[in-house]
């Protein structure tokens, strides 16, 4: 089924009308002169990309030869290639220079097979010249130098008449002989079987094709169907034989995924969880899916707005639906696993996304900061925020490494189904982001809101009764659950005690842990003490600030209800209302002014939060 929507994709794209060709960004562009004289070089411009505040032009896409499967180093690509494979000498390493030389031959094999094309005689008689004569290639690398090439950048010729390779004379050339390339290798297959996709009996294909920008697998790419050893086998069918899909399906199929892999929104990529996600509808549709792991507040405003219109879902007769797929692999060596397959109705989708925007809402007790230090749109002190990206939702639940962060391995894909499907998230998600709590002794905003939407999934799943979360202190219908009451408590003595005396070491840093697990095992003592500090705070900052601290425990305690002993061990869901509880009092205190008990925005906070997946690079 998978490969078979694939197909569909590739179909509707037009990915697969000429298989002889491939899409390539090519980045830099040899400008020649009809006798192959170097005239100089410029860089390509394709379309732009937006890539947090800043504005990439990406190079452009050009149809370049499909030489098949070009891992064995050797192999390149007719008239154009990266820079080593093209130019003698430039930064070339062994394998480079055998492979320049198969780029040589195949450009004469083009002049000859061309009829003496002229721009192709032209090229050739470059690559000569610069063979004979290597100072000649100075003035390129010189000009080439200046945009800092990387090793993968691609560099293909053009003349006064355009792309070389866009010349009907080339593209005639080389689709003659990728047809008969294909006629050879299907001579030598004379198994025929059912193709697993179309259905259709026809030779099945021996080796598939790479898929590009999978993590954790080969950069050179790696297969979704491979089967290299006699361990794999069966029946006595060779390679992927095994699971036989005829060569037209291969073709497309890895079209598309490539096409989805590349796109800018058709795909995310977590490299913490070492997981790309790729996704896509049956029919073309203007929703941006990027609202899952790149957000925009106003995109995600206008979501929550929208409301649902009944006609979405019975405007349209039954199986006629629009429907939304989504893909998620990962790589290990040459292959590719399949981490997960999603196919739902685009209205439901919508309505689930809206869903996870709401149940992730939530009161920010400090800025939230973007790279270049400036407060993020929509994401200043108390105001409500809910637009996380799937990447910081991701990383709250990990420990930060040298290089991104050590998570959770299946929390990417719980919490992408979670997003798409609108289904509760298992509960050691909500362990993990108690243990980080322990371990830090904060409780971030992000962290607070995955909290909130897993608390109030697993409520409404499980039919309990149970109130749900609030995205912020709610004075007028407190809160009766005692684990929050007791989040909320340890937070107004940890104020008390920071205004009365100002500890280097804090009551969250040294009972934190305790506290939200076995309350009674520590209350008793801080209850006792919160006397003394209260008196502090009255000499310190005047009688009214102890006065509305005193106001607030009193609340806590008696509001709805007496809370007449503190419990000996709380749940692992009352251990994240606990957490909840003491973010709301935190974010109440951090906007109040001094006279009040607050900090009136002076306090000092930790700012920022998990960077963007590296995706977002």
């Amino acid at each position: 089924m998978i490969i078979s929507r694939l197909c569909e994709y590739a179909q509707r794209e037009n990915l697969v009308s000429d298989p002889a060709f491939e899409e390539r960004p090519v980045r830099f562009l040899i400008t020649l002169a009809d006798d192959g004289r170097f005239l100089g070089t410029r860089e390509t411009q394709g379309r732009e990309v937006q890539r947090g505040k800043k504005t990439f032009a990406q190079p452009k896409l050009v149809l370049v030869p499909k030489v098949g499967n070009r891992t064995d180093g050797r192999t390149a690509c007719l008239l154009a290639d990266t820079i080593p494979r093209v130019l003698r000498g430039h930064d070339q390493k062994p394998a480079d220079r055998a492979t320049h030389a198969d780029f040589i031959d195949k450009v004469r094999q083009a002049a000859d097979g061309t009829e003496g094309d002229l721009a192709v005689r032209s090229v050739l008689a470059f690559l000569e010249a610069a063979e004979a004569h290597p100072p000649l290639l100075a003035p390129l690398s010189a000009e080439l130098a200046e945009s800092k090439p990387r090793p993968g950048d691609w560099i293909t010729f053009e003349t006064a008449d355009g792309l070389v390779l866009e010349r009907a004379a080339v593209r005639t050339y080389w689709r003659r002989r990728h047809a008969q390339r294909r006629e050879q290798g299907q001579g030598r297959q004379e198994r025929t079987l059912t193709c697993l996709s179309c259905g259709q009996d026809a030779p099945a294909s021996e080796t598939h094709g790479k898929l590009k920008g999978v993590p954790g697998g080969n950069p050179s790419g790696v297969s979704l169907v491979s089967a290299d050893k006699a361990a794999f086998g069966s029946l006595g069918l060779p390679k992927s034989e095994t699971s036989p899909v005829c060569s037209n399906c291969v073709e497309a199929y890895t079209r598309a995924l490539n096409h989805l892999l590349a796109g800018e929104r058709t795909r995310y990529r977590d490299n913490d969880s070492n997981v790309a996600y790729v996704f896509w509808t049956r029919e073309p549709i203007e929703d941006d899916w990027t609202v899952l792991h790149r957000p925009d507040p106003q995109q995600v405003r206008k979501l929550l707005g929208s409301p649902y219109r009944p006609r979405d879902r019975t405007g349209v007769a039954a199986g006629d639906e629009n429907a939304f797929y989504a893909l998620s692999l990962s790589g290990v060596g040459g292959r590719a696993m399949i981490r997960d397959w999603i196919e739902e109705t685009v209205p439901r989708v919508r309505e689930n996304l809206r869903g996870w925007f709401q149940d992730l809402a939530v009161i920010l007790d400090r800025d939230l900061r973007d790279t270049d230090k400036t407060v993020r749109e929509g994401g200043a002190r108390g105001e409500v925020f809910c637009a996380w990206p799937l990447g910081w939702l991701t990383r709250t639940l990990g420990r930060r490494q040298e290089r991104g962060y050590e998570v959770p391995p299946k929390a990417s894909s719980q919490l992408f189904r979670a997003a798409v499907l609108g289904g509760p998230l298992p509960e050691d998600l909500l362990a993990a982001a108690v243990r980080r709590i322990r371990a830090e002794h904060d409780v971030p905003p992000v962290r607070a809101a995955l909290i909130r939407l897993i608390l109030n999934r697993l409520t409404r799943n499980r039919d309990e009764g149970g109130t749900e979360m609030p995205e912020a202190l709610d004075g007028k219908n407190p809160q009766a659950n005692a684990g929050y009451r007791c989040g909320r408590l340890f937070a107004v003595l940890a104020r008390l005690q920071y205004l009365a005396v100002s500890p280097k070491a804090t009551i969250v840093d040294r009972f934190y842990g305790a506290a939200s697990t076995a309350p009674a095992s520590v209350f008793g003592q801080l209850m006792h003490l919160h006397h003394a500090h209260l008196s502090k705070v009255a000499d310190k900052w005047g009688p009214g600030t102890a006065t509305n601290i005193r106001k607030d425990i009193e609340d806590i305690t008696t509001q709805p209800d007496l809370l007449t002993e503190f419990p000996r061990q709380l749940s692992l869901h009352d251990q994240g209302r606990f957490a909840l509880g003491f973010y709301h009092q935190q974010a109440e205190y951090r906007g109040r002014s001094r006279e009040r008990g607050g900090s009136g925005g002076e306090e000092p906070l930790p700012t920022g939060e998990p960077s963007e997946s590296p995706d977002e690079e």
